[in-house]
């Protein structure tokens, strides 16, 4: 419907750009020889019902393209067309020059401008890499991508393939969203702030806010909210690593809320899990006074799955609910920390588990679940550590008194004493240590 080639085009559309059959690369497409364009779209860009094609396309030269996309309109992919065709259904597709129709991985295209999203992005395609917003593997995204609006994909909300992303940015105040996955993460260097909603409304692959094995050097700073409770799976989920003895970096900053959701033991609210035999993550995790971490289910709100080592902290001064299992990192309980603890029977509990280092701190909370009568005398092994020091603030049980001189050496804490029936208080506890993560038999 709209070809654009050539320097320093204008285009303003408050109507209709339409396809009325399968589109060719997009129903509105950039050429690698395009430049310094500007399309401001408060219309609709549609490949139309029925057909297959992304809604817009831009093929990108290996020296690269400068452009500008301000959408407060629709911008819409249609179909079920493979990922590599040139008729897939992504919303927004920035790719590589094609070799005979095909993006054969012989090419790279390199994008340095801004895309702004106040309406609506959407994506018909239901398989591979497809997606709402799709930098294919092979650009390197450079540039800048603003969202407050929505982006939405069947497949994939916003993908990020490989490439060398270092400097890019992208900002994120509106709502993305999958059935399947919200947000994926491959390449050098990407930079993700969440300020807005990144949701799950079906059962994610891996992660709503998922990182490929190939990422490195990523940033994720979320203030608003990563949430799997609109279908089901982890809320951030790290794969680590592409090789055997890979080392991974990366950084995870988090005062909003990671929400996993679902039954099954990936369902973390924060996951890291390899499948190359083993690899590393490299990196601090700081959760903010105003955080929140939380697993769905009996899935735990921090996991690092088997050979995934952790070499770095975990910071957590806000709110973490469920079990935490580190591998070998270290954990830094501040004074503003919450760890809340489940116990719903004498092999059924939450609990913490690194090889590493905990620092105590901040506040304990232990609750009763099940049914479960906590009787004196009774003993839990909460927590697994290489050595530990400081102490809690707060403990908190609904009453219940336990004496924690084993916590800081043995990582147990034993019932010394419960309330009579009747009575419900607060029990206050200073110089007791703790740590979490979630567990059930």
């Amino acid at each position: 419907a709209l070809n654009i080639d050539g320097d320093g085009l204008s285009i303003r559309n408050s109507g209709d750009i339409v396809g009325t059959g399968n589109q060719r690369n997009g129903t509105a497409y950039a050429d690698s020889t395009a430049q310094n364009f500007t399309l401001e779209n408060s219309g609709s860009i549609d490949a139309g019902a029925g057909n297959e094609g992304a809604g817009f396309s831009a093929e990108l030269a290996a020296t690269g393209n400068d452009f500008s996309i301000d959408n407060s309109g629709s911008i819409l992919g249609r179909g079920t067309a493979s990922a590599g065709a040139a008729g897939a259904g992504d919303g927004i597709r920035l790719e590589r020059q094609r070799v005979g129709g095909m993006l054969d991985g012989s090419t790279t295209g390199l994008f340095t401008g801004t895309i702004t999203n106040s309406g609506t992005v959407t994506s018909e395609g239901d398989n591979g890499t497809v997606a709402g917003f799709r930098a294919v593997n092979g650009v390197d995204f450079q540039g800048v991508l603003n969202n407050s609006g929505t982006i939405s994909g069947v497949q994939n909300g916003i993908y990020f393939g490989t490439g060398d992303h270092t400097g890019s940015i992208v900002n994120n105040t509106g709502t993305v969203t999958s059935d399947s996955r919200a947000v994926n993460i491959d390449g050098e260097g990407l930079t993700f702030n969440n300020h807005g909603d990144v949701l799950a409304t079906g059962r994610q692959r891996n992660g709503t806010l998922y990182v490929d094995g190939t990422a490195d050097n990523f940033t994720i700073n979320n203030t608003g909210s990563v949430d799997a409770s609109g279908g089901a799976g982890s809320g951030v989920s790290v794969q680590v690593g592409s090789f055997a003895g890979d080392v991974q970096n990366g950084l995870i900053l988090n005062s909003g809320q990671l929400i996993g959701s679902g039954s099954l033991p990936e369902d973390a609210g924060l996951r890291f899990f390899t499948d190359t035999g083993g690899a590393t993550f490299s990196g601090n995790i700081i959760n903010s006074e105003r955080g929140v971490i939380t697993g769905g289910g009996n899935a735990a709100a921090v996991l690092f799955d088997l050979d995934t080592e952790f070499d770095g902290n975990l910071i957590n001064d806000g709110l973490i609910d469920g079990s935490i299992a580190l591998s070998n990192g270290d954990l830094l309980l501040g004074d503003s920390s919450i760890l809340e603890l489940e116990i719903g029977g004498l092999d059924d509990f939450e609990f913490v588990s690194t090889l590493g280092d905990i620092v105590f701190g901040g506040t304990l909370d232990i609750s009763f679940a099940n049914g479960f009568t906590p009787l004196i005398g009774q003993t839990f092994d909460l927590f697994d550590f290489g050595s530990a020091s400081g102490s809690f603030d707060l403990i908190t049980a609904g009453g219940v008194q336990f004496d924690s001189s084993d916590l800081g050496s043995g990582g147990s804490l034993s019932i010394s004493a419960v309330p009579e029936p009747g009575t419900a208080s607060v029990l206050i506890f200073a110089g007791a240590a703790l740590l979490l993560r979630r567990r059930r038999s």
